[in-house]
């Protein structure tokens, strides 16, 4: 089992408040209730990853830029980015290089460019020479097994296929993530999260479906680098003291 197993909290953020992310369905998504921390407070709920689980990243997914209804909330990536010691990966719907640099710019250690919203592979490519594969991730954005997105390259293709595309393109981090799981707790697709593992040559994060410790176990001896998890954090499913008996990196 790989010792360097990352698990990276997930914060939704809609209008201003974290919110509960079911299934996809972002039009009933509710202000989520969480054991760490009485309000829906994006900054507040940050600060207590950090303090409770002693976590070192923080996955944010601007929920508003990415369907398009206003820009990227740079106010608060900062004031995140300012009060705690997070490293963020930010989700904003990047459809333009120069979203993604201000994402950096506001604190953000990663962009990443979701295949939901990116129209095109020629963006991507240029996002890797302009800012490093370092600092670009890429989420493979699956509806039951299946891809969604813009971009006409991965039409028709297998998740997996998808995944050996972007690894020759330079692509280093990929996260796959199944819309459809999040926030159901149905656990994941481990054979086809296997097969893009193969596929990539690179770390695989894996999010939505982690329904427990189980689950996570599974996923590194798969050989995924890590997952993004929300709702077992929120409901306390997952002690800080079980991740850290396990070894996985907070």
């Amino acid at each position: 089992m790989k010792q360097s197993f990352r698990v990276i909290p997930v914060l939704d953020v809609k209008g201003g408040l974290a919110v509960h992310a079911i299934a996809g369905k972002r039009e009933e998504y509710q202000p989520v209730k969480s054991w760490l921390h009485p309000a829906p407070d994006p900054v507040s709920l940050s600060k207590a990853f950090e303090a409770a689980y002693g976590f070192k990243e923080l996955y944010l997914a601007d929920l508003d830029a990415i369907t398009g209804k206003a820009s990227l909330n740079l106010s608060l990536l900062s004031e995140i980015s300012s009060i705690t010691s997070l490293r963020l990966m930010v989700d904003g719907g990047f459809r333009r290089l120069e979203d993604a640099e201000s994402t950096l710019k506001a604190g953000a250690s990663k962009a990443v460019f979701g295949t939901e919203t990116l129209p095109s592979l020629s963006l991507l490519k240029e996002a890797l020479e302009r800012f490093s594969p370092s600092k670009v991730t890429v989420s493979l954005d699956l509806s039951e097994g299946r891809i969604i997105g813009l971009s006409r390259p991965f039409k028709g293709l297998k998740p997996w296929e998808a995944a050996g595309r972007l690894s020759r393109l330079g692509v280093e981090e990929l996260i796959v993530l199944d819309l459809s799981r999040v926030g159901v707790e149905r656990g994941i697709d481990l054979k086809l999260t296997g097969s893009i593992v193969k596929a990539f040559n690179g770390e695989v994060l894996v999010g939505g479906g982690v329904r427990g410790l189980e689950d996570l176990e599974d996923l590194a001896e798969l050989g995924a680098a890590g997952a993004l998890v929300a709702t077992v954090l929120h409901k306390g499913r997952i002690k800080p003291e079980e991740l850290l008996e396990k070894r996985f990196q907070a």
